[in-house]
């Protein structure tokens, strides 16, 4: 939503950029963090109730993703 990471940034595994952060070139986010502001720091960990409504958000844009793609075929 809005956030820009700059070249050079290096974003970690599992990592939650929040909207409208600036994450500036050369900054390296370590795994699992929730990144915030401008600059972009990263504030704390991401808890495992927040990975489980990422991963979950992911797999229903896939499935309606795939949804669309079977209605353009008829």
């Amino acid at each position: 939503m809005g956030a820009i990471i700059l070249n050079d940034a290096v974003i970690g595994k599992d990592c939650l950029i929040g909207a409208g952060a600036l994450v500036t070139g050369g900054t390296v986010i370590p795994d699992g963090m929730l990144v915030l502001g401008s600059p972009a720091k990263a504030i704390r960990p991401v808890t495992e109730a927040e990975k489980a409504d990422i991963r979950e958000s992911a797999e229903g844009y896939a499935a309606e993703a795939r949804q669309m793609k079977a209605e353009q075929k008829n």
